[in-house]
C-alpha cells in the first residue's frame, strides 16, 4: 500500500479511470413514455426558450428532458435546491444492485437513498458540474468517494466532454458507487454498538468544504499519475 494526503491508495481499487461514455447508458428517457408535464417541467420548458445564454439555454435544456423521464426506473430522482434557480440540485439515488454491498448497508442502517448535490458552473456544458455526496457517509477508500468528491475524470475539467448530459452523468455516478464496492460508515458496527449510534451514521453528513478540498487533492493527483496507473481499469475492461 502507498499513502496519498492521509488515506490509503489500493491499486487494486482507487485512483483509476473511470471510462462512461453517454451513448453506453441507457437512456430513461428513451424508454420513458409520454407523460404530462408536470408545473416544474412546463416552467423549465418555458425558461429554456427565455434563457439568454447558450450555456443556460443547455441546462434548462437538459434538465426539462430529465423532468420529462421516468427516472426512477432509472433509479434516481431530481430536485432543485431552490425554486429561483437553476444551478444546485439535490439528487437521490436508490434502487441499487440487491446483491451489492452499497445496498445491504443501505438496508442495514435503514438508508433508503443516497443523497448528492450538483452544482453548475456559469460555464457549463463546457465545464463540468460539481458533484458530492452530501449523505451517508461512506467508509474509508471504498465506492470512490473521498470524503464526499467523487474520483471520478469525466467530473474533471480534463475528462469532461460538452456533449454529456445529466442523465448520463448521474447514472455513471450510481454505477461508480457499485463498482467500487461502496460501503457505508456504521453499517458493520462493533458487537454492543446501539441502535443510536447506527442513526448518528445514518444521519452525519459531508460538508462542501472537506468535499472540495477532496476534489483538488484527487484532480491534482490525477494530472501527476494519470488515471489508471494501477491497471485496474483496464483489467476490467
Amino acid at each position: 500500500d502507498t499513502h496519498y494526503a492521509g488515506f490509503v491508495e489500493k491499486p487494486d481499487l482507487h485512483y483509476v479511470q473511470v471510462v462512461e461514455r453517454p451513448a453506453a447508458v441507457a437512456s430513461a428517457t428513451a424508454s420513458s413514455s409520454w407523460k404530462e408535464p408536470s408545473r416544474e417541467a412546463v416552467n423549465m420548458s418555458l425558461r429554456a426558450e427565455k434563457e439568454t445564454t447558450g450555456g443556460k439555454r443547455r441546462l434548462a435544456s437538459d434538465l426539462y428532458k430529465i423532468m420529462m423521464a421516468d427516472t426512477k426506473e432509472a433509479g434516481f430522482s431530481l430536485q432543485p435546491k431552490s425554486e429561483d434557480s437553476m444551478d444546485k440540485w439535490t439528487i437521490k439515488l436508490f434502487q441499487f444492485d440487491s446483491d451489492s454491498n452499497l445496498h445491504k448497508d443501505m438496508v442495514s442502517l435503514g438508508v433508503d437513498h443516497i443523497e448528492l448535490e450538483m452544482s453548475f458552473p456559469d460555464q457549463y456544458p463546457f465545464s463540468p458540474p460539481f458533484v458530492r455526496v452530501v449523505r451517508p457517509r461512506f467508509q474509508r477508500q471504498t465506492g470512490f468517494v473521498m470524503n464526499g468528491a467523487l474520483c471520478m475524470e469525466l467530473l474533471t475539467n480534463e475528462g469532461w466532454n460538452p456533449v454529456n448530459d445529466i442523465e448520463s452523468v448521474i447514472v455513471s455516478i450510481r454505477s461508480l458507487l457499485v463498482v467500487g464496492d461502496g460501503r457505508l460508515e456504521g453499517a458493520q458496527p462493533p458487537v454492543g454498538t446501539s441502535t443510536s449510534g447506527k442513526k448518528r451514521a445514518r444521519d452525519e453528513h459531508y460538508s462542501m468544504a472537506e468535499a472540495k478540498a477532496a476534489y483538488s487533492h484527487l484532480s491534482d493527483y490525477h494530472k501527476k499519475k494519470g488515471w489508471d496507473s494501477s491497471g485496474w481499469w483496464a483489467r476490467k475492461g
